[in-house]
């Protein structure tokens, strides 16, 4: 799953820094083929769709069965990702 969010976020981040009409529809054809139905309803309709993805990364941080400081500290290094 986290492999699959970072595609996401990566796809996301490079649809929202193209030109409207360049990218579109193959991006909505492709976060629809990897995602369930619900994650890519909500990135697609989200106003921010980078935020979006970044958000269902960190959630599948947290399912991750490491230590909650571990998680922490890659759920900071993803803030920093996001802002660069």
């Amino acid at each position: 799953q986290v492999s699959l969010m970072t595609w996401a976020f990566v796809r996301s981040m490079k649809r929202h820094l193209s030109p409207p009409d360049e990218d579109e529809d193959d991006y909505v054809a492709e976060i629809r083929a990897r995602l369930t139905p619900d994650q890519s309803d909500a990135i697609i309709s989200a106003v921010h769709r980078p935020n979006r993805a970044l958000y269902d990364l960190s959630v599948a941080i947290e399912q991750l069965p490491m230590h909650f400081v571990r998680k922490n500290s890659i759920n900071g290094n993803l803030s920093i990702f996001e802002d660069t």
